[in-house]
């Protein structure tokens, strides 16, 4: 989804999302020492055990970092203490008063706006306190005198996966199809219930989309996550 919003508004972000295979990663769009100082892709992924979750956790960091950068340039401040809430951050940027406004502005040379006051070593403590289980684990996730990238410095892409990553492109389409579908739009919260009836309206997430993209709503209906 957050894919789709960016294209739309033509806007660059910071982390790239990619996929290899059927696997979701995300990395450093474009080098940038004073952001980030390693180029390795991160899943946005758990395998089996949540061997990975360390990455997992610098991945989803990096895919909050760019919401939260993403609603700033559409006029949305999201506060720090929020900036690990997913889908409600990006359901404010499709809410957006100003939304579209300045929407192709960096997408030609893809300039950072230097303005950005949130720092990714931010984020990526607020994201793992968002895993946190207990002490001994958030201390496996977070170290406050560390930076993120230090540790991951010193391993190539080709070691950082797992098995079950290395055999994502060797799946055949028939797994593919046989994996579980979840209906983000279903799990959202509603925005309003039926005045009349009282069935649940639709969701602030199907509202969002269709408010600004028409026919979007058959593109999101249904969307697969694939473990």
């Amino acid at each position: 989804m957050l894919r789709l919003i960016v294209h739309y508004l033509g806007i660059k972000l910071p982390f790239k999302i990619f996929q290899k295979g059927i696997y979701p990663y995300i990395r450093l769009e474009t080098p940038n020492p004073k952001l980030w100082r390693n180029n390795n892709k991160m899943p946005l992924f758990l395998d089996k055990e949540d061997k990975n979750l360390k990455r997992f956790t610098i991945g989803v960091a990096m895919l909050n970092y760019n919401i939260a950068y993403l609603c700033y340039t559409q006029g949305i401040e999201i506060p720090l203490s929020e900036v690990a809430n997913t889908l409600q951050s990006l359901m404010a940027c499709c809410y957006a008063p100003k939304l579209g406004i300045k929407s192709h502005a960096l997408v030609y040379k893809g300039i950072r706006d230097l303005e950005f006051p949130i720092e990714f070593d931010q984020v990526w403590k607020m994201t793992a306190l968002r895993y946190k289980t207990q002490p001994d684990r958030l201390e496996a996730i977070y170290d406050e005198n560390q930076c993120p990238s230090d540790h991951l410095l010193l391993y190539p892409d080709s070691e950082e996966e797992t098995e079950d990553e290395k055999k994502s492109d060797k799946v055949e389409p028939s797994s593919i199809e046989q994996s579980e579908h979840w209906n983000l739009v279903d799990v959202m919260p509603s925005f309003h219930r039926g005045a009349n009836n009282g069935n649940e309206g639709e969701s602030v997430f199907q509202q969002a989309a269709t408010s600004f993209m028409p026919g979007v709503r058959k593109k999101i209906s249904s969307v697969k996550i694939v473990y």
